[in-house]
């Protein structure tokens, strides 16, 4: 008789962002391949029309915050499962030691990288001081961390050497199987985070309109996170006449769309776990243009002269001046250096092998 397989996931504090899209993956494949789920996740998910709450029985539903981490860890020590697979999908380790294989996977950089590297909100660095710390205490308690990047492995073998870390990024990437006219020169589909550098991006096509350049750009942004940053830009790219195209809560259907309207992927981000829009944009065609940074180097590889300083905003202006300016004949030439595996992967690879 099959063994029936039994799987926790812990993600009360994912609630968007490319953590959200890998969790609902995650899922789906369990689903499909009718593995018992149990667990913690977030109320985002029951306002997700793709993620019925019928699908998800077994799963309890917690607030994020520390406090209910620990509720919902006391939650999961309760439960008397034999040999089950637990999950912690939401950077942060189990604080009570659980009774069957511990997972963490960690997809946010930021919690490896020293905490004053990018200006990022005092609330913002407390909660990763406190991941951070909850790495160092609890890993203890974890079997296995699964990140996405070698340079991500490499960053935390140094800070906790003891724990096996293997790297093994996953996402169920879409191919669209037409094309349309292309109306965009450049397209960043990115949250307006401060890491994610609109600023330099921003300024870098100010630089080129006083030259007589007015590339167009789509920006797909989120209306309530980002609400502070689309009325800056609304307001340098009426004063500066710039060229830019606002789209406001897309999904990833739309977004999809607006790959296939845009010439190249441009991505000015400080930092990145992984950078799922790269990988889409790649196998849809896209040129990529991108910072000079060791994510990038870890996923993509891209011609040297469309890599750029992002913290350089004349840097940023003239590669997209060299780009515009390059025959087209001398594009596509990206190269995807990382194997991206599929969510089924990683539940038959990494949580049940």
């Amino acid at each position: 008789m099959k063994k029936e397989k039994f799987l926790f996931i812990q993600a009360p504090n994912i609630r968007h962002g490319g953590g959200f899209l890998l969790l609902k993956q995650i899922l789906k494949s369990s689903i499909n391949s009718k593995i018992k789920l149990g667990g913690g996740l977030s109320n985002e998910f029951i306002k997700d029309n793709k993620m019925s709450v019928s699908s998800l029985e077994g799963i309890k539903f917690f607030k994020s915050g520390l406090i209910h981490h620990l509720i919902s860890n006391f939650y999961l020590f309760k439960k008397r499962t034999y040999d089950p697979v637990y999950l912690f999908f939401g950077n942060t380790p189990p604080l009570i030691k659980l009774r069957g294989k511990v997972i963490l996977y960690i997809h946010s950089k930021l919690i490896l990288e020293p905490l004053g590297k990018h200006s990022i909100p005092i609330k913002s660095r407390l909660k990763l001081l406190v991941n951070k710390l909850l790495i160092k205490f609890f890993s203890k308690n974890v079997d296995l961390i699964v990140v996405q990047t070698p340079s991500m492995k490499r960053l935390l073998e140094a800070q906790i050497p003891s724990n096996k870390v293997i790297c093994f990024p996953f996402y169920n990437y879409e191919v669209n199987a037409f094309t349309i006219n292309k109306i965009y020169d450049f397209i960043y589909p990115s949250y307006g985070y401060t890491y994610k550098n609109h600023k330099n991006l921003i300024e870098g096509l100010i630089n080129l309109s006083y030259k007589g350049l007015f590339p167009s750009i789509v920006l797909a942004l989120d209306s309530i996170i980002d609400l502070e940053l689309i009325k800056k830009i609304e307001s340098k790219s009426k004063e500066f006449n710039l060229n830019i195209k606002l789209i406001l809560d897309e999904d990833i259907t739309g977004v999809n769309k607006l790959y296939r309207q845009s010439r190249c992927l441009i991505w000015p981000s400080f930092t990145e776990s992984l950078g799922l829009p790269i990988i889409e944009a790649f196998h849809n065609g896209l040129d990529i243009m991108a910072s000079d940074l060791d994510y990038i180097n870890d996923l993509v590889q891209i011609p040297y002269s469309w890599l750029f300083d992002p913290y350089s905003a004349d840097e940023i202006a003239n590669c997209m001046e060299n780009y515009l300016d390059s025959p087209i004949e001398s594009k596509k030439r990206n190269k995807l250096l990382l194997k991206i595996h599929s969510s089924d992967d990683f539940l038959q690879k990494v949580l049940f092998k």
